[in-house]
């Protein structure tokens, strides 16, 4: 049917009317039987969500006849070639994720292209023109988090083509839905998440007990962005009489508070009123 022919091929099927009902399109190589990618069949549904400490190498194999022959473009710092398996091996890296060769059968020659479905984001902040590409949750405190925030900072999301649209939100509530746009400098589609629009949400507003997860939901896999962490919790205070007579009579002029902000240790004086008022707006403070 396909006269020897090899290639991208469409299907369209039509009505009685010539009016077009359905279309498809598939493509055949001679020999190929299918690409496996980490040992599954390689499918427009395919997705490679990172494991809990991140992408790991891919190998995207060819099975088929052996009598046609492969010849891998490969980026050498990120691909190579594994001959005996027929096999492409691709690092961790935004820039392995196209894997491209040239399979020569007795019909002809094709180019391939293969996009591997991986999904990254970093943080992008002080003017930036792109973001530090990972694929683990970013760590921060809800100190941070704001004022990355106040800096209009973003999370920049790099998704397989096939995801327009992700819900984005704190623990379970993804409440929040953003479209991506397709950057041609990076062959991919692009998100976008400023940071500021969560900075009302309840965990970034009042102090946290616990760690808050922010998420994202790409079809029916759901991703850990940012791990905002716990404050610790205000110690008891304890004085001497000495010092509690000192701390009545002298409350503008207390000295050797230790203020402990989001894990950061800072030594410093402070009047009574002060340390009051910082421990308020969510720092924690303690007779040293």
């Amino acid at each position: 049917m396909l006269n020897q022919r090899q290639g991208r091929f469409f299907v369209r099927v039509y009505d009685s009317a010539t009016r077009l009902s359905d279309s498809g399109e598939f493509r055949y190589v001679e020999g190929l039987h299918e690409i496996l990618v980490d040992g599954k069949p390689y499918t427009p549904e395919t997705l490679l969500p990172p494991e809990n400490e991140g992408h790991t190498p891919i190998k995207v194999q060819f099975v088929g006849n052996r009598g046609s022959a492969i010849r891998p473009s490969l980026n050498a710092k990120r691909q190579r070639w594994v001959e005996e398996e027929r096999a492409i091996v691709a690092q961790p890296h935004p820039d392995a994720d196209e894997v491209s060769c040239t399979i020569k059968t007795r019909s002809g020659s094709l180019d391939l292209l293969i996009r591997l479905p991986r999904i990254w984001w970093g943080l992008r902040h002080d003017g930036e023109e792109s973001a530090v590409w990972s694929a683990t949750p970013l760590t921060m405190t809800r100190s941070e988090f704001r004022d990355y925030a106040a800096a209009d900072a973003t999370v920049r999301v790099r998704l397989p083509r096939e995801f327009d649209a992700v819900d984005v939100g704190f623990d379970h509530d993804l409440r929040r839905s953003y479209r991506s746009t397709f950057a041609v400098e990076e062959a991919a589609r692009i998100l976008e998440l400023p940071l500021i629009d969560f900075t009302d949400d309840s965990p970034i507003d009042s102090r946290l007990s616990e760690d808050t997860l922010l998420r994202a939901k790409f079809g029916s896999t759901v991703l850990i962005l940012i791990q905002v962490t716990a404050e610790q919790i205000p110690e008891s205070v304890s004085f001497s009489f000495d010092q509690a007579e000192e701390f009545r009579r002298y409350p503008h002029a207390v000295r050797g508070f230790k203020l402990i902000r989001d894990s950061r240790v800072i030594y410093r004086s402070c009047t009574y009123f002060d340390c009051v008022k910082r421990w308020r707006r969510g720092d924690i403070i303690r007779h040293d």
